[in-house]
């Protein structure tokens, strides 16, 4: 992974595959990312993956019908600087029970830019964890 040492030690993890979707806290040490259950996490078995904390989120696609590299990404509330070309809007969610052991409310950090004839377009987004409770 590109950037594993720029992945926060601790955060959340959301993963999608064709066969499941993960959301659940995890830890990552030098041997790898363990889920909140201390269960061994390989990106590779998923086609989108998502690490993040209040500040970073790391991101991996894959195409599962590719053999393709897979892109990945880090952003981090260092990118989200507002010009005047360039503004953010944050959306808060919980993720649904049935995806959650604990409560866990997150932030969608979405990046706006302005067209030629001004109108507002999305460039790209950010997860940011807001907390995970009871």
């Amino acid at each position: 992974m590109k950037y594993y040492d720029r992945i926060p030690a601790n955060g959340y993890l959301f993963a999608l595959s064709n066969r499941d979707t993960i959301c659940c806290p995890y830890q990552k040490d030098q041997a790898g990312i363990w889920t909140g259950d201390h269960d061994f996490f390989d990106v590779s078995e998923y086609h989108e993956v998502h690490l993040f904390d209040s500040t970073t989120e790391y991101r991996r696609i894959q195409d599962p019908e590719s053999d393709a590299q897979a892109q990945e990404f880090l952003f981090t509330a260092d990118d989200e600087t507002e010009t005047d070309d360039f503004f953010t809007f944050e959306e808060r969610q919980f993720i649904r029970p049935e995806y959650a052991d604990k409560r866990t409310e997150i932030a969608v950090v979405n990046w706006f830019s302005y067209s030629e004839d001004d109108r507002p377009y999305l460039v790209n987004y950010r997860l940011r964890l807001i907390g995970c409770g009871e």
